[in-house]
């Protein structure tokens, strides 16, 4: 996995950028992530993928959605590239 520009490698490293992200949480935070459909287009420099991602905090009634569904792909893999 890659994040903010560096490599994360083994489970050591992604507890450690959990922990990061989190402020120390463990647990569960209330956050909640579903996945749909993905339409990638070629283009020039490799691809934009638009995809159907969805954001939820759980932590409150009814949950906050956040719809993130602008991607490009590239060599380095998917990349969110707007909101």
């Amino acid at each position: 996995m890659t994040r903010e520009g560096g490599d994360i490698v083994g489970m050591d490293e992604l507890r450690a950028d959990r922990a990061r992200r989190y402020e120390g949480k463990t647990g569960d935070v209330g956050r909640r992530h579903i996945n749909g459909s993905y339409l990638i287009t070629p283009t020039s420099d490799g691809a934009e993928a638009r995809t159907y991602y969805l954001l939820m905090d759980v932590t409150v009634r009814p949950p906050n959605v956040f719809p993130l569904d602008i991607t490009r792909i590239n060599s380095f893999g998917l990349i969110l590239a707007g909101r």
